[in-house]
């Protein structure tokens, strides 16, 4: 029966009307439509297809999706090696995809840093963000793409978070990353913290007189923690909110390269100094035998045909130890001494015979046949007269050394009813970084009034020199001067005082109670002096690496300082080169 249906239903009386075809039953297709079928797709037609399906993604460094147009071949250098920043061997180019994060963490950090601007008002409230400084963030299928990319994103913008120590409302003491590169205390305590004691903020922490209240947290923070919370000033109600600032940058504030730079795991300790002599040299450019391994040490040094340029370019003197190094201390050797048998720049020199014998070693493999080099040294010759004409005629490139002068420095008392204010920072340079700072207190005869010192913990030498302007300003007040010259070695502090910081800076809350002790009804000169003419207060810092945690009064100079003392008042100074 079923076999009968299927016959009768393709005879031709149950056949329905077709089109009548031509010329053998096929279509007509015109022309124009087979010329543009059979022409090559371009680059934007490609672009717009992979887009127009949607779920495939771009992953490719020029935006387009590699396992859908790109053939797999094997490539002569990687792209991770090319991606390196060039202090690390690499040509400082950027992962598109990491990139595209770090310009998502800049637009998910200005939620937080630029809480109030319009645009961020519109995107907290659209995506109930709350109004606390840090937004609660979360992606539902509704949201656009630009939120669903802050979302995704986020985890960086969190990790770059690091508070800086305001009125300590704001900041829990435990769960909070506040102490510089030390994370969230909770997690390097010694023991567990108690649960009720988590949510504590940083204002609990502090005495009536605003010192640390030390007795309830230094037996659960270790000892390098403990060091770096010493050289923090206490909350206070007169320090303003707390501030969240970039913690991967050295002034808090942030910056799409250093997002990129922590996405992407990149640190400055990397970089190697070969890599760094090689992009300082002022060129923009960095044999054929059967004999030996193809190495780039072989190519550019151990083929015969460069060896033979290498003799008549370098001294005999040299040959034993410029022909027997391996290839960074061959780099190395060069870009530190000078080696050359012409009256050249030996660092043009080296670049260019490098770049020309691997050209030419390119040029042999691949069969570009290349210049006729029948004479190799003149050619090199030639280039190098020609790069050194060029770069002497150049403004850009010629470093002009300032001129040094011969100058006696020494202590100089002060006017006549008016003190003056010695003062320095001491930091070790070892893992700690103890720091500690110290000063001297002068009258007009170079008579020792009083000097003061404080053990900070650890920080940088820079926080130390500003714990010691301060720490002078404090002692000045408390002895009741009206007339100080607070006097320091360090350009860069003074600077720091007299100009504007960021909010977010790591100094800016010292600074800023520096500048409001400035400000009172007293006259204080803040000027620079060479490190010959404050050697006292040099000795003074460094006497307050045993001291205590808070400022101490000394009425009686130490031994040590005593001898910079009067060397300071009846030497005759010490001789230093003066730009």
């Amino acid at each position: 029966m079923a076999v009968e249906y299927f016959n009768d239903l393709y005879r031709e009386h149950n056949a329905s009307p077709l089109l009548q075809w031509d010329y053998g039953g096929f279509p007509r297709v015109e022309p124009s439509l087979i010329m543009a079928c059979s022409k090559p797709f371009n680059d934007d037609q490609i672009k717009e297809a992979i887009f127009r399906m949607g779920p495939l993604k771009a992953p490719g460094p020029d935006g387009m999706n590699a396992l859908f147009f790109q053939s797999q071949k094997t490539h002569l250098v990687s792209w991770q090696k090319v991606c390196k920043p060039r202090g690390s061997g690499g040509l400082g180019l950027r992962h598109m995809k990491q990139q595209n994060s770090a310009f998502m963490t800049k637009l998910g950090w200005g939620l937080v840093n630029q809480k109030d601007s319009l645009w961020a008002r519109v995107l907290r409230g659209k995506y109930h963000c709350g109004n606390d400084l840090i937004p609660t963030t979360k992606a539902t299928s509704l949201s656009s793409r630009l939120w669903k990319a802050v979302v995704r994103n986020w985890e960086h913008v969190e990790g770059g978070f690091e508070w800086r120590v305001g009125d300590g409302r704001m900041i829990n003491f435990w769960t909070d990353a506040w102490v510089p590169s030390c994370g969230r205390l909770c997690d390097i305590a010694l023991a567990s913290v108690p649960t009720e004691r988590l949510n504590d903020k940083i204002a609990d922490f502090v005495t009536l007189s605003r010192d640390w209240e030390w007795h309830r947290f230094e037996y659960l923070v270790p000892v390098h923690a403990r060091l770096k919370i010493g050289a923090i000033m206490p909350p206070s109600n007169g320090n303003g909110q707390d501030r969240v600032a970039w913690r991967h940058s050295k002034d808090g504030g942030f910056s799409v390269k250093s997002a990129y730079s922590s996405i992407a795991g990149l640190s400055s300790e990397d970089d190697d100094v070969i890599w760094r002599k090689i992009w300082e040299i002022k060129n923009s450019s960095t044999g054929e035998c059967n004999s030996g391994t193809e190495d780039i040490l072989h190519v550019l040094r151990d083929c015969s045909k460069a060896r033979s340029i290498w003799l008549c370019l370098v001294k005999h003197c040299h040959w034993p130890i410029f022909f027997n190094m391996d290839l960074q201390q061959w780099f190395q050797l060069n870009l530190c001494r000078n080696l050359g048998s012409i009256n050249f720049d030996w660092n043009i020199s080296f670049a260019i015979t490098c770049w020309s014998i691997w050209r030419w070693r390119n040029e042999h493999i691949f069969g570009n046949g290349g210049e006729n080099t029948t004479d190799p040294f003149f050619v090199i010759i030639h280039r190098i007269r020609s790069c050194s004409e060029d770069f002497s005629s150049s403004v850009v490139s010629v470093s002009r050394k300032p001129t040094r002068r011969e100058e006696v420095i020494k202590w100089c008392p002060p006017n006549e009813e008016w003190v003056k204010v010695n003062i320095d920072g001491a930091s070790s340079r070892d893992g700690e970084r103890r720091a500690a700072c110290g000063g001297i207190v002068r009258d007009q005869d170079g008579n020792f009034i009083v000097g003061f010192m404080r053990n900070l913990g650890s920080c940088t030498s820079i926080q130390a020199e500003l714990w010691g302007v301060y720490s002078g300003l404090v002692t000045a007040q408390r002895y009741g001067f009206h007339r100080i010259i607070i006097e320091t070695d360090s350009l860069v502090a003074c600077e720091m005082v007299q100009g504007v910081l960021p909010h977010a800076h790591l100094c800016a809350l010292l600074v800023g109670h520096i500048c409001e002790l400035l400000n009172k009804e007293w006259e204080v000169k803040l000027q620079h002096t060479y490190r010959e003419g404050n050697s006292a207060a040099d000795a003074m810092a460094r006497a307050a690496y045993d001291s205590n945690n808070f400022l101490t009064f000394v009425n009686d100079p130490p031994r040590d300082v005593a001898n910079f003392l009067a060397f300071d008042l009846y030497g005759s100074g010490l001789v230093r080169a003066i730009v």
